[in-house]
């Protein structure tokens, strides 16, 4: 039974001298779990965007110039996934930052490509298309707003 003023599986305060380090522990903790779900959503998100493209792109034609676009349009869209990957294993906040960079790169390079096949007008998806340029457009500005975040961290120190 909880009695009142305790933290229990169904809620309520705690009261006594460790009640503040027991909510920093418990606030610890549900920041950690949110920020580890954050991670592996924008994970997910990153990597389906690179399928996306891949798919986008396998209905296309193949003419010389279109390969070319191809090819680097799924290098960067790849890259975006594989570099975001890279910066959650990261060993320093500076690390984490210089990845976030290369992902801000490569995330702007595979909008510049959309761009290029949209104005060359090429047969595609239209629909699937708009998809990955508004979830390529999301993910940059998460990514944006993540490096000024750690670059405000590294200022701080």
């Amino acid at each position: 039974m909880v009695e009142m003023g305790e933290m229990g599986e169904k809620g309520g305060m705690r009261s006594g001298p460790d009640c503040m380090f027991t909510f920093q522990v418990d606030f610890h903790y549900l920041i950690m779990k949110k920020k580890h779900a954050f991670v592996k959503e924008l994970k997910d998100r990153t990597k389906k965007n690179a399928i996306n493209v891949i798919l986008l792109l396998k209905a296309m034609g193949n003419s010389f110039d279109l390969k070319v676009i191809k090819y680097q349009l799924v290098k960067s869209a790849t890259s975006v996934a594989a570099n975001y990957r890279a910066s959650c294993l990261a060993r320093s906040q500076k690390e984490f930052h210089h990845k976030l960079c290369i992902v801000s790169e490569e995330i702007d390079e595979t909008l510049f490509w959309l761009e290029i096949i949209k104005d060359l007008g090429p047969t595609y998806d239209k629909e699937l298309m708009q998809r990955i340029v508004t979830e390529s457009q999301e993910i940059n500005r998460i990514i944006f707003k993540a490096k000024m975040k750690t670059r405000l961290n590294e200022n701080n120190k």
